[in-house]
Protein backbone atom coordinates (compact mmCIF):
# COMPACT_ATOMS: atom_id res chain seq x y z
CA UNK A 1 0.00 0.00 0.00
CA UNK A 2 1.24 3.44 -0.55
CA UNK A 3 -0.05 6.76 1.35
CA UNK A 4 0.84 9.60 2.71
CA UNK A 5 -1.76 10.50 4.72
CA UNK A 6 -2.72 7.02 6.69
CA UNK A 7 -2.94 7.29 10.32
CA UNK A 8 -3.69 3.59 12.70
CA UNK A 9 -7.17 4.12 12.82
CA UNK A 10 -7.54 4.70 8.87
CA UNK A 11 -5.07 2.28 6.85
CA UNK A 12 -7.35 -0.69 7.72
CA UNK A 13 -9.83 0.99 5.56
CA UNK A 14 -7.56 2.36 3.14
CA UNK A 15 -6.38 -1.91 2.06
CA UNK A 16 -9.55 -3.35 2.61
CA UNK A 17 -11.74 -4.19 1.03
CA UNK A 18 -9.70 -3.07 -1.78
CA UNK A 19 -7.02 -5.63 -1.37
CA UNK A 20 -10.03 -8.33 -2.20
CA UNK A 21 -10.94 -6.70 -5.41
CA UNK A 22 -7.52 -6.48 -6.70
CA UNK A 23 -7.35 -10.37 -5.66
CA UNK A 24 -10.47 -10.68 -7.44
CA UNK A 25 -9.33 -9.28 -10.21
CA UNK A 26 -6.01 -11.06 -10.61
CA UNK A 27 -7.92 -15.03 -10.39
CA UNK A 28 -10.78 -13.85 -12.51
CA UNK A 29 -11.02 -14.87 -16.26
CA UNK A 30 -9.72 -12.01 -18.55
CA UNK A 31 -13.35 -10.99 -19.83
CA UNK A 32 -14.57 -10.89 -16.55
CA UNK A 33 -15.85 -7.26 -16.10
CA UNK A 34 -18.97 -7.53 -13.79
CA UNK A 35 -18.93 -4.36 -11.10
CA UNK A 36 -21.77 -5.05 -9.93
CA UNK A 37 -21.17 -8.59 -9.18
CA UNK A 38 -17.82 -7.86 -7.77
CA UNK A 39 -19.23 -4.97 -5.18
CA UNK A 40 -22.01 -7.34 -4.14
CA UNK A 41 -19.01 -10.43 -3.40
CA UNK A 42 -17.19 -7.60 -1.30
CA UNK A 43 -20.64 -7.08 0.47
CA UNK A 44 -20.44 -10.53 1.68
CA UNK A 45 -16.23 -10.27 2.46
CA UNK A 46 -17.19 -7.87 4.96
CA UNK A 47 -18.42 -9.89 8.06
CA UNK A 48 -15.72 -12.10 7.38
CA UNK A 49 -12.80 -9.21 7.31
CA UNK A 50 -14.52 -8.06 10.45
CA UNK A 51 -14.45 -11.75 12.47
CA UNK A 52 -10.63 -11.43 11.56
CA UNK A 53 -9.99 -8.03 13.87
CA UNK A 54 -9.96 -5.58 10.87
CA UNK A 55 -11.48 -2.21 11.41
CA UNK A 56 -11.76 -1.24 8.07
CA UNK A 57 -15.85 -0.29 9.29
CA UNK A 58 -15.81 0.37 12.98
CA UNK A 59 -13.41 2.85 13.13
CA UNK A 60 -14.98 5.33 10.94
CA UNK A 61 -17.97 6.11 13.14
CA UNK A 62 -15.59 6.65 16.36
CA UNK A 63 -13.85 9.56 14.07
CA UNK A 64 -16.82 11.12 13.13
CA UNK A 65 -17.98 11.56 16.97
CA UNK A 66 -14.82 12.54 17.63
CA UNK A 67 -15.02 15.91 15.45
CA UNK A 68 -19.25 16.21 16.42
CA UNK A 69 -18.19 16.31 20.17
CA UNK A 70 -21.28 16.03 22.48
CA UNK A 71 -23.50 15.82 19.73
CA UNK A 72 -25.21 12.98 17.77
CA UNK A 73 -23.27 12.01 14.69
CA UNK A 74 -26.78 11.65 12.53
CA UNK A 75 -26.14 14.42 10.18
CA UNK A 76 -22.70 14.67 9.63
CA UNK A 77 -22.27 10.82 8.89
CA UNK A 78 -25.44 11.64 6.44
CA UNK A 79 -22.88 14.08 5.20
CA UNK A 80 -19.82 12.37 5.11
CA UNK A 81 -21.31 9.02 3.56
CA UNK A 82 -21.35 10.78 0.35
CA UNK A 83 -17.70 12.28 0.35
CA UNK A 84 -14.96 10.96 -0.52
CA UNK A 85 -11.47 12.64 -0.60
CA UNK A 86 -9.85 14.50 -3.20
CA UNK A 87 -8.23 12.41 -5.75
CA UNK A 88 -5.16 11.98 -7.56
CA UNK A 89 -2.70 13.64 -5.47
CA UNK A 90 -4.60 16.98 -5.29
CA UNK A 91 -4.14 16.92 -1.24
CA UNK A 92 -0.77 17.48 -1.18
CA UNK A 93 -0.72 20.83 -2.87
CA UNK A 94 -3.66 22.27 -0.97
CA UNK A 95 -1.94 22.98 2.55
CA UNK A 96 1.43 23.05 3.85
CA UNK A 97 1.55 19.08 5.50
CA UNK A 98 4.46 17.78 7.55
CA UNK A 99 4.88 14.74 9.33
CA UNK A 100 3.92 16.10 12.53
CA UNK A 101 0.56 17.50 11.05
CA UNK A 102 -2.49 15.84 12.95
CA UNK A 103 -4.80 13.62 10.52
CA UNK A 104 -8.15 14.06 12.59
CA UNK A 105 -9.97 16.42 10.05
CA UNK A 106 -13.12 15.29 8.29
CA UNK A 107 -11.13 14.01 5.01
CA UNK A 108 -9.56 11.57 6.99
CA UNK A 109 -12.51 9.98 8.40
CA UNK A 110 -14.23 9.95 4.96
CA UNK A 111 -14.30 6.70 3.07
CA UNK A 112 -11.77 6.20 -0.03
CA UNK A 113 -14.98 5.08 -2.01
CA UNK A 114 -18.63 6.07 -0.78
CA UNK A 115 -20.80 3.27 -0.84
CA UNK A 116 -24.07 5.42 -0.63
CA UNK A 117 -22.80 7.44 -3.45
CA UNK A 118 -22.29 4.36 -5.64
CA UNK A 119 -25.83 3.16 -5.00
CA UNK A 120 -27.21 6.48 -5.55
CA UNK A 121 -25.62 6.61 -9.31
CA UNK A 122 -27.41 3.22 -9.74
CA UNK A 123 -30.64 4.16 -8.47
CA UNK A 124 -30.44 7.13 -11.00
CA UNK A 125 -29.41 4.91 -13.76
CA UNK A 126 -32.18 2.80 -13.57
CA UNK A 127 -34.66 5.65 -13.15
CA UNK A 128 -33.92 7.15 -16.00
CA UNK A 129 -34.07 3.98 -18.17
CA UNK A 130 -37.57 3.31 -16.70
CA UNK A 131 -38.91 6.43 -14.53
CA UNK A 132 -42.20 5.06 -14.13
CA UNK A 133 -39.96 2.08 -11.67
CA UNK A 134 -41.76 3.13 -8.22
CA UNK A 135 -39.17 1.32 -6.13
CA UNK A 136 -36.20 2.96 -7.60
CA UNK A 137 -38.05 6.41 -7.77
CA UNK A 138 -39.38 6.33 -3.98
CA UNK A 139 -35.79 5.57 -2.93
CA UNK A 140 -34.16 8.00 -4.66
CA UNK A 141 -36.71 10.90 -4.01
CA UNK A 142 -36.17 9.72 -0.06
CA UNK A 143 -32.05 9.87 -0.06
CA UNK A 144 -32.42 12.87 -2.48
CA UNK A 145 -35.15 14.78 0.60
CA UNK A 146 -32.91 13.50 3.16
CA UNK A 147 -29.42 15.22 1.92
CA UNK A 148 -30.98 18.23 0.95
CA UNK A 149 -32.94 18.53 4.07
CA UNK A 150 -29.47 17.82 6.65
CA UNK A 151 -27.82 20.93 6.24
CA UNK A 152 -30.07 22.73 8.79
CA UNK A 153 -29.58 20.06 11.95
CA UNK A 154 -25.60 19.80 10.58
CA UNK A 155 -25.49 23.90 10.56
CA UNK A 156 -25.06 23.61 14.79
CA UNK A 157 -22.75 20.92 15.03
CA UNK A 158 -20.46 22.74 12.34
CA UNK A 159 -20.38 25.86 13.81
CA UNK A 160 -19.02 24.62 17.19
CA UNK A 161 -15.80 23.02 16.19
CA UNK A 162 -13.05 24.18 14.38
CA UNK A 163 -12.59 21.24 13.14
CA UNK A 164 -15.56 21.27 11.13
CA UNK A 165 -16.14 25.05 10.51
CA UNK A 166 -14.13 24.54 6.82
CA UNK A 167 -17.05 22.49 5.31
CA UNK A 168 -20.30 24.40 6.18
CA UNK A 169 -20.30 25.72 2.43
CA UNK A 170 -19.87 21.89 1.81
CA UNK A 171 -23.15 21.02 3.87
CA UNK A 172 -24.65 23.65 1.55
CA UNK A 173 -23.67 22.67 -1.84
CA UNK A 174 -24.34 18.96 -1.06
CA UNK A 175 -27.57 20.22 0.29
CA UNK A 176 -28.20 22.59 -2.85
CA UNK A 177 -27.30 19.84 -5.05
CA UNK A 178 -29.90 17.65 -3.74
CA UNK A 179 -32.36 19.92 -3.90
CA UNK A 180 -31.65 20.53 -7.36
CA UNK A 181 -31.98 16.65 -8.16
CA UNK A 182 -35.33 17.06 -6.50
CA UNK A 183 -36.73 20.15 -8.86
CA UNK A 184 -35.11 18.06 -12.04
CA UNK A 185 -37.01 15.29 -11.32
CA UNK A 186 -40.43 17.34 -11.25
CA UNK A 187 -40.05 18.32 -14.69
CA UNK A 188 -38.69 14.83 -16.13
CA UNK A 189 -42.02 13.43 -14.75
CA UNK A 190 -44.18 16.64 -16.39
CA UNK A 191 -42.56 16.00 -19.31
CA UNK A 192 -41.38 19.82 -19.21
CA UNK A 193 -37.62 20.93 -20.17
CA UNK A 194 -36.71 22.79 -16.99
CA UNK A 195 -35.46 26.43 -17.45
CA UNK A 196 -31.68 27.19 -17.83
CA UNK A 197 -32.01 29.11 -14.74
CA UNK A 198 -31.57 25.77 -12.68
CA UNK A 199 -28.32 24.36 -15.12
CA UNK A 200 -26.92 27.93 -14.50
CA UNK A 201 -27.34 27.47 -10.42
CA UNK A 202 -25.99 23.72 -10.19
CA UNK A 203 -23.05 23.88 -12.94
CA UNK A 204 -20.85 25.71 -10.29
CA UNK A 205 -21.80 22.78 -7.93
CA UNK A 206 -21.09 20.40 -10.28
CA UNK A 207 -17.51 21.91 -10.71
CA UNK A 208 -15.91 23.03 -7.83
CA UNK A 209 -12.37 23.99 -7.23
CA UNK A 210 -9.69 21.73 -8.13
CA UNK A 211 -8.03 22.05 -4.97
CA UNK A 212 -11.01 22.90 -2.33
CA UNK A 213 -9.79 23.68 1.18
CA UNK A 214 -11.88 20.87 2.86
CA UNK A 215 -10.04 18.43 0.25
CA UNK A 216 -13.45 16.74 -0.22
CA UNK A 217 -15.51 15.92 -2.66
CA UNK A 218 -19.44 15.45 -3.44
CA UNK A 219 -20.11 12.04 -5.05
CA UNK A 220 -23.78 12.82 -5.84
CA UNK A 221 -22.71 15.08 -7.98
CA UNK A 222 -22.32 12.34 -11.62
CA UNK A 223 -25.71 11.56 -10.37
CA UNK A 224 -27.33 14.76 -9.87
CA UNK A 225 -25.93 16.06 -13.12
CA UNK A 226 -27.80 12.81 -14.99
CA UNK A 227 -30.78 14.05 -13.67
CA UNK A 228 -30.55 17.74 -14.86
CA UNK A 229 -29.28 16.71 -18.12
CA UNK A 230 -32.42 14.80 -18.59
CA UNK A 231 -34.56 17.82 -17.16
CA UNK A 232 -33.05 20.14 -19.44
CA UNK A 233 -30.49 18.32 -22.18
CA UNK A 234 -28.01 20.24 -24.13
CA UNK A 235 -28.58 21.55 -26.95
CA UNK A 236 -24.78 20.02 -27.83
CA UNK A 237 -22.02 18.91 -26.48
CA UNK A 238 -18.27 18.55 -28.10
CA UNK A 239 -15.20 16.96 -26.40
CA UNK A 240 -13.63 16.48 -29.96
CA UNK A 241 -12.73 12.82 -29.46
CA UNK A 242 -13.65 11.96 -32.21
CA UNK A 243 -11.05 13.80 -34.07
CA UNK A 244 -13.78 15.69 -36.06
CA UNK A 245 -14.76 19.49 -36.17
CA UNK A 246 -18.07 19.12 -37.58
CA UNK A 247 -20.49 21.25 -36.54
CA UNK A 248 -18.22 24.16 -36.58
CA UNK A 249 -17.50 27.19 -38.79
CA UNK A 250 -14.87 28.93 -38.80
CA UNK A 251 -14.51 32.61 -40.52
CA UNK A 252 -10.69 31.48 -41.50
CA UNK A 253 -11.18 27.74 -42.31
CA UNK A 254 -7.15 26.79 -42.84
CA UNK A 255 -6.71 28.04 -39.25
CA UNK A 256 -8.25 25.46 -36.99
CA UNK A 257 -8.15 22.31 -36.23
CA UNK A 258 -8.76 19.34 -34.40
CA UNK A 259 -5.49 18.66 -32.19
CA UNK A 260 -3.82 16.42 -29.56
CA UNK A 261 -2.03 16.27 -26.41
CA UNK A 262 -1.07 14.13 -24.15
CA UNK A 263 -4.12 11.66 -25.16
CA UNK A 264 -6.56 14.32 -24.99
CA UNK A 265 -7.79 15.92 -28.08
CA UNK A 266 -9.51 19.73 -28.00
CA UNK A 267 -10.35 22.41 -31.16
CA UNK A 268 -7.08 24.26 -31.70
CA UNK A 269 -6.72 27.83 -33.23
CA UNK A 270 -3.52 27.55 -34.62
CA UNK A 271 -2.94 31.26 -36.31
CA UNK A 272 -3.99 34.27 -35.50
CA UNK A 273 -6.70 36.09 -37.68
CA UNK A 274 -6.98 39.18 -40.28
CA UNK A 275 -8.20 42.14 -38.67
CA UNK A 276 -11.55 42.99 -40.60
CA UNK A 277 -13.25 46.54 -41.20
CA UNK A 278 -14.21 47.64 -37.90
CA UNK A 279 -12.00 46.49 -34.47
CA UNK A 280 -13.36 43.78 -33.20
CA UNK A 281 -11.95 39.65 -32.61
CA UNK A 282 -10.26 38.51 -35.89
CA UNK A 283 -10.52 34.60 -35.43
CA UNK A 284 -13.93 33.10 -34.50
CA UNK A 285 -15.64 29.77 -35.09
CA UNK A 286 -19.47 29.23 -34.87
CA UNK A 287 -22.03 26.61 -33.67
CA UNK A 288 -24.11 27.24 -36.65
CA UNK A 289 -26.47 24.89 -36.15
CA UNK A 290 -27.80 26.76 -33.03
CA UNK A 291 -29.25 30.22 -33.48
CA UNK A 292 -30.16 30.88 -29.76
CA UNK A 293 -31.97 33.53 -27.54
CA UNK A 294 -30.70 32.47 -24.29
CA UNK A 295 -28.13 30.19 -23.35
CA UNK A 296 -25.06 28.62 -21.00
CA UNK A 297 -22.52 27.66 -22.43
CA UNK A 298 -19.11 25.99 -20.98
CA UNK A 299 -16.30 24.37 -21.30
CA UNK A 300 -11.91 25.04 -21.33
CA UNK A 301 -10.04 27.01 -23.36
CA UNK A 302 -6.32 27.78 -23.20
CA UNK A 303 -3.93 30.63 -25.11
CA UNK A 304 -0.72 29.56 -26.66
CA UNK A 305 0.74 33.57 -27.14
CA UNK A 306 4.13 33.51 -24.94
CA UNK A 307 3.73 34.32 -21.82
CA UNK A 308 5.29 37.84 -21.88
CA UNK A 309 2.48 39.43 -23.80
CA UNK A 310 0.60 41.13 -21.72
CA UNK A 311 -2.47 41.32 -24.01
CA UNK A 312 -2.59 37.70 -24.73
CA UNK A 313 -6.31 37.01 -24.71
CA UNK A 314 -9.33 34.18 -25.77
CA UNK A 315 -12.38 34.88 -26.54
CA UNK A 316 -16.42 33.99 -26.54
CA UNK A 317 -18.73 35.41 -28.96
CA UNK A 318 -22.34 35.04 -29.00
CA UNK A 319 -25.45 36.42 -30.48
CA UNK A 320 -23.10 36.72 -33.28
CA UNK A 321 -25.51 37.95 -36.25
CA UNK A 322 -22.56 39.21 -39.26
CA UNK A 323 -19.05 39.87 -38.83
CA UNK A 324 -20.17 43.39 -37.48
CA UNK A 325 -22.92 43.02 -35.22
CA UNK A 326 -22.40 40.31 -32.01
CA UNK A 327 -20.83 40.31 -28.60
CA UNK A 328 -18.01 38.69 -27.15
CA UNK A 329 -16.16 37.98 -23.66
CA UNK A 330 -12.77 38.73 -23.90
CA UNK A 331 -10.34 37.05 -21.03
CA UNK A 332 -7.07 38.10 -20.92
CA UNK A 333 -4.09 38.48 -19.36
CA UNK A 334 -4.49 42.11 -18.41
CA UNK A 335 -7.22 44.33 -17.46
CA UNK A 336 -8.26 48.31 -19.52
CA UNK A 337 -11.06 49.55 -21.25
CA UNK A 338 -10.14 46.90 -24.08
CA UNK A 339 -8.76 43.55 -22.49
CA UNK A 340 -10.65 41.87 -20.34
CA UNK A 341 -14.00 42.90 -21.24
CA UNK A 342 -17.83 42.16 -22.24
CA UNK A 343 -17.30 43.79 -25.73
CA UNK A 344 -20.30 44.84 -28.25
CA UNK A 345 -20.00 45.30 -32.09
CA UNK A 346 -22.45 46.99 -33.51
CA UNK A 347 -21.22 47.92 -36.98
CA UNK A 348 -18.39 50.00 -35.47
CA UNK A 349 -15.42 49.33 -33.37
CA UNK A 350 -16.40 47.43 -30.40
CA UNK A 351 -17.32 48.80 -27.02
CA UNK A 352 -16.38 48.03 -23.39
CA UNK A 353 -20.03 47.29 -21.66
CA UNK A 354 -19.47 45.15 -18.69
CA UNK A 355 -20.70 46.79 -15.58
CA UNK A 356 -16.80 46.47 -13.80
CA UNK A 357 -14.68 49.36 -13.81
CA UNK A 358 -11.91 49.66 -16.83
CA UNK A 359 -8.22 47.80 -15.19
CA UNK A 360 -10.42 46.76 -12.20
CA UNK A 361 -11.32 43.19 -13.37
CA UNK A 362 -9.07 39.84 -12.43
CA UNK A 363 -7.47 38.93 -15.22
CA UNK A 364 -6.41 35.02 -15.12
CA UNK A 365 -5.58 34.00 -18.32
CA UNK A 366 -1.37 34.62 -17.45
CA UNK A 367 -0.71 30.76 -17.89
CA UNK A 368 -0.96 28.19 -20.76
CA UNK A 369 -3.01 25.72 -19.13
CA UNK A 370 -6.73 24.60 -19.67
CA UNK A 371 -9.04 27.16 -17.36
CA UNK A 372 -12.87 26.16 -16.77
CA UNK A 373 -14.95 29.33 -18.62
CA UNK A 374 -18.80 29.68 -18.48
CA UNK A 375 -20.65 32.55 -20.05
CA UNK A 376 -24.40 32.79 -19.81
CA UNK A 377 -27.17 35.50 -21.26
CA UNK A 378 -30.58 35.99 -20.66
CA UNK A 379 -32.07 38.03 -23.27
CA UNK A 380 -35.42 38.85 -21.51
CA UNK A 381 -33.39 40.83 -18.71
CA UNK A 382 -30.40 41.66 -20.59
CA UNK A 383 -27.69 40.00 -17.86
CA UNK A 384 -24.73 38.60 -18.99
CA UNK A 385 -21.94 37.02 -17.01
CA UNK A 386 -18.86 35.56 -17.76
CA UNK A 387 -16.92 33.08 -15.53
CA UNK A 388 -13.44 31.80 -15.58
CA UNK A 389 -11.81 29.07 -12.91
CA UNK A 390 -14.21 30.06 -10.64
CA UNK A 391 -17.82 29.12 -11.94
CA UNK A 392 -19.63 30.74 -8.73
CA UNK A 393 -18.24 33.48 -8.96
CA UNK A 394 -18.41 36.22 -12.38
CA UNK A 395 -15.55 38.02 -13.26
CA UNK A 396 -17.42 40.17 -15.88
CA UNK A 397 -20.97 41.32 -16.04
CA UNK A 398 -23.25 42.98 -18.11
CA UNK A 399 -26.67 43.94 -18.67
CA UNK A 400 -27.46 44.82 -22.77
CA UNK A 401 -30.17 44.36 -24.70
CA UNK A 402 -29.27 45.57 -28.18
CA UNK A 403 -28.77 42.13 -29.61
CA UNK A 404 -31.42 39.82 -29.07
CA UNK A 405 -30.35 36.44 -30.59
CA UNK A 406 -27.70 34.75 -32.91
CA UNK A 407 -25.05 32.03 -33.00
CA UNK A 408 -22.63 30.77 -30.37
CA UNK A 409 -18.65 30.35 -30.85
CA UNK A 410 -15.06 30.79 -29.71
CA UNK A 411 -12.25 32.36 -30.62
CA UNK A 412 -9.66 35.04 -30.01
CA UNK A 413 -8.56 38.81 -31.14
CA UNK A 414 -5.61 38.50 -32.32
CA UNK A 415 -3.68 35.47 -30.60
CA UNK A 416 -3.91 31.63 -31.02
CA UNK A 417 -4.94 28.80 -28.79
CA UNK A 418 -7.42 26.20 -27.53
CA UNK A 419 -10.90 25.11 -26.53
CA UNK A 420 -12.28 21.95 -25.23
CA UNK A 421 -15.45 20.44 -23.74
CA UNK A 422 -17.73 22.51 -24.87
CA UNK A 423 -21.62 22.46 -23.74
CA UNK A 424 -24.04 24.99 -25.06
CA UNK A 425 -27.67 25.00 -23.17
CA UNK A 426 -30.34 27.28 -24.40
CA UNK A 427 -33.08 28.04 -25.82
CA UNK A 428 -33.63 28.52 -29.73
CA UNK A 429 -34.81 31.39 -31.38
CA UNK A 430 -38.40 32.19 -30.07
CA UNK A 431 -38.44 29.64 -27.24
CA UNK A 432 -38.98 31.70 -24.09
CA UNK A 433 -36.12 32.03 -21.73
CA UNK A 434 -36.56 31.28 -17.99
Amino acid sequence: MWGEFVVPETIDSRIWPKTAAIAARSWSPPGTDDGEDMYRRLEELNPKLDVLGLKHRFNYPAMLQRLAGEHPIDALKTLADILEPVKYYTRPGTRAYTQMTPLNRLVDAARPESRQARKFRDLVDRYLEAPDSSGDRNTMLEWLKKWRDNHAPLKPVLEESSLLNEIIPLSEDAAALAGAGLQAVEYIEKRQQAPLSLVDKVHPLLNPPRRPEHELLIMIAPGIEKLVERACPPLTTDDFEDGDSEGWEPNIPENWQVGGEGGNRFYHLKAPGIPGEVSAPASCSLLKEFDVSGFVLTGRLRCAAPLDNPHRDMVIVFNFQDPTHFYYVHFSASSDERHNIIGLVNGTDRVKINSEEAGKTEARLTDKRFHDFKVSCNPETGEIEAYLDDLNTPILTARDKTLSHGWVGVGSYDDTGSFDDIMLLGKRMNERFE
